[in-house]
């Protein structure tokens, strides 16, 4: 008796998640304190173009781009017990809040590399499901475009030591792989932060990530082929413009940033200075916990010293 028991209730069991299943998010979705008779947001999704992508990388953007809604334009949709979900105080809608939406979204875009992403937008009321309620459905549809592809990279920076380790760093161990990496905030940053530390480690210790720049061009370099015939100076107009909407890609230089603001220039006048070794002083009676600033700061606590002739080492 107890095992036919157990048998019906799964079967209800069964049975109750497969009328669950059945039934659309939107229906097993709940409205708290909706605005009445007055169009609110019950639904925003994205849609990315899955052209020139794969499905991976659909998905990844789809997710990311999730997070780019205007807030006035997001039904924050919370899961409740397993199957349910609550919107709770939707914002009212209002087309205004589409174009906040598009430029937050294709900013995030071109922050990926796709700097020819197009956003379009759609958008229903329906006021027939529930009494009093004017739920909006909207819809962003991102259109990636082609990636850009860093091409080259190069560096344009002082110490022409460190430019060459840099080099032979970047095809052991690249940030940027050329002709495949995109130009994206990612993989600039990392070589921002390597060229930092290298630097540092090199005796520039004032030198930060703001003294960096990347100078990224994008310009086809054979325009840069003087011409004096304008029949063949359009043609290599119409060429560059066809390479770039078909296979975009642009040359990365990393260099030293020139700094306008005059406060700025001497502030950091001084940051590609190269720290040598000057002086040496060894305490031997220091112990563990001593703070050596506090030890080099105070003479006065180790009064029998022994400096070298040279006057650079002292014990």
């Amino acid at each position: 008796m107890k095992k036919g028991s157990g048998q019906y209730l799964y079967c209800i069991y069964l049975l109750l998640i497969m009328g669950l299943s059945a039934c659309s998010v939107y229906d097993r979705t709940s409205v708290k304190n909706p605005p009445i008779d007055t169009a609110f947001v019950f639904d925003n999704k994205v849609e990315v173009d899955k052209d020139n992508l794969s499905k991976a990388e659909v998905t990844d953007l789809q997710e990311s781009l999730g997070g780019y809604w205007s807030d006035s334009l997001n039904a924050n949709k919370y899961r409740r017990y397993g199957f349910f979900y609550r919107i709770n105080n939707p914002p009212i809608f209002d087309t205004t809040n589409i174009s906040t939406t598009k430029n937050l979204m294709l900013g995030y875009m071109s922050s990926r590399g796709y700097f020819s992403a197009a956003a379009s937008d759609t958008f229903y009321i329906d006021s027939l499901s529930k009494p009093l309620q004017k739920r909006t459905f909207v819809t962003m549809k991102i259109d990636p475009g082609k990636a850009t592809i860093i091409d080259s990279v190069s560096y344009s920076l002082p110490d022409s030591n460190i430019v060459h380790i840099l080099s032979r760093i970047r095809q052991r161990d690249p940030n940027i792989q050329i002709g495949k990496t995109k130009l994206s905030n990612d993989p600039i940053s990392a070589e921002l932060d390597r060229i930092t530390q290298l630097y540092r480690n090199r005796g520039y210790y004032k030198i930060t990530k703001e003294d960096l720049v990347a100078v990224v061009d994008t310009n086809d370099l054979s325009l840069l082929k003087m011409t004096i015939d304008p029949f063949q100076q359009a043609m290599l107009l119409a060429k560059s413009a066809a390479k770039r909407s078909k296979n975009p890609t642009a040359s990365v230089d990393f260099t030293k940033r020139q700094f306008t603001d005059s406060t700025q220039q001497d502030l950091h006048q001084n940051d590609f200075s190269i720290y040598h070794i000057g002086k040496i002083f060894v305490y031997p009676e220091t112990g563990a916990t001593d703070i050596p600033d506090s030890v080099m700061t105070h003479p006065q606590w180790f009064p029998n010293k022994f400096t070298t002739k040279s006057g650079n080492v002292s014990i």
